[in-house]
């Protein structure tokens, strides 16, 4: 079975690696069609490549096949703020913390696992774009302390525009 591909947070992988990871899953999936995980795979490289019709389909197949993961609807929601669709994308994140409680109880805390950083940027930017800054810029700023170095130039442009009251911009 092939193993899961790394896919960076946005698509910035090469084309060539985001073209060979898409292919990657399109086999995993022949071969365990019920894995809602590679599903979501599948969707953040299709949302990289510009296929978001096809992202989004992906999501929802995961969620059919996995109700309870939270993960299905962060990619979701990540999908759904870049086509700005801010009332969706904030009801996918709402979905996610309401499948993971650990997560939403960490939203916060020092002591939260480095991957939950993605939780918070997504939902500084569902704040964000209600026009609620304060939160966004609060949710932003723990992001970035938690989240790896190699994300934090992404996360400190969208903290600068929170801080300019302005909305969510997707950086491809």
């Amino acid at each position: 079975m092939p193993t899961k591909p790394a896919v960076g947070r946005g698509g910035k992988n090469r084309r060539g690696l985001v073209a060979s990871s898409l292919s990657d899953l399109d086999e995993w999936i022949k071969l365990a069609p019920r894995n809602a995980g590679a599903y979501t795979n599948r969707a953040e490289i299709y949302h990289a490549l510009g296929q978001d019709d096809a992202a989004l389909a992906d999501c929802a197949k995961a969620i059919s096949l996995d109700p309870r993961s939270e993960m299905p609807y962060v990619e979701q929601s990540r999908i759904r703020l870049w086509l700005k669709q801010y009332d969706l994308a904030l009801a996918d994140c709402n979905e996610a913390l309401k499948r993971n409680a650990k997560s939403a109880r960490a939203l916060g805390s020092e002591s939260t696992h480095w991957e939950k950083w993605a939780y918070l940027d997504t939902l500084a930017a569902a704040f964000a774009s209600t026009g609620d800054f304060e939160a966004a810029t609060k949710y932003e700023r723990q992001a970035i302390n938690l989240a790896p170095m190699d994300a934090r130039d992404d996360l400190n442009f969208q903290l600068r525009r929170y801080e300019d009251h302005l909305p969510y911009q997707q950086r491809r």
